[in-house]
Parts: structure tokens; C-alpha cells; sequence
């Protein structure tokens, strides 16, 4: 009798302690409460750093000033002088006499005759 006395309190024992491991939380007695929002505004936070940095790097890469061109040389010229340009332009017929002569006039008197384009 004693045995099944000791088998029935044991039963009883496991039960309870089934029922109690069923009916806690998870996470040790944690529980879920502000955890799965302080994770997913983490998540939420990390996303957003990470945005900002890219955002950041293309703008930095968009107004980097480009590698400045030296100035050219007094040596061979790169292209035709703004005068031969006017001088192709009226060969061409682009331009009537009555312009040519106003824009001659015009890149003489400002010296921009051997400027390059």
C-alpha cells in the first residue's frame, strides 16, 4: 500500500509540474512582453542606419569635385579658336554676312579669338 501511495504522489508530483512548465512562459519565466518590440525596433533601426549611410556615400561620390583638367599649353591646340569655328559656320551658310562681320567684330574687340571650344 505504501508503494502505491508513494507511485500516486509521485504521478501527482509530475502532473503538477507538466501542468506548471505548461501553463509558464517561454524564455525561463522572460516572457514575451516588450521583447519582440524592442527587437523588431532594432531591426527597424539598424535598416534605417543603413539607409542613411548609403544615401550618404552616393551623395558624397555625386559632389566630389571630378580630377581638375590642367589648362592647356601655349604649345599645339587642342581644337579650332572660336574664330575659326565663326569662320566654318559662315562657309557652311549657318550664318549671314551681316552676323559674321558683328561676331568678328566682337571676338576681336574681347581678344576671345584664340580662345579654344
Amino acid at each position: 500500500m505504501q508503494r502505491y501511495e508513494e507511485t500516486k504522489a509521485t504521478a501527482a508530483l509530475l502532473a503538477r509540474n507538466a501542468y506548471e512548465s505548461e501553463n509558464s512562459p517561454m524564455m525561463w519565466g522572460c516572457g514575451f512582453g516588450w521583447g519582440w518590440l524592442m527587437m523588431s525596433l532594432g531591426t527597424v533601426l539598424w535598416i534605417a542606419v543603413l539607409v542613411v549611410l548609403v544615401w550618404a556615400l552616393i551623395r558624397w561620390l555625386n559632389n566630389r569635385p571630378g580630377t581638375p583638367v590642367p589648362p592647356p599649353s601655349g604649345g599645339a591646340q587642342s581644337g579650332p579658336t572660336a574664330l575659326e569655328i565663326l569662320q566654318q559656320r559662315y562657309a557652311r551658310g549657318e550664318i549671314d554676312t551681316a552676323t559674321f562681320e558683328h561676331m568678328r567684330e566682337q571676338l576681336v574687340a574681347t581678344g576671345r579669338h584664340d580662345d579654344y571650344h
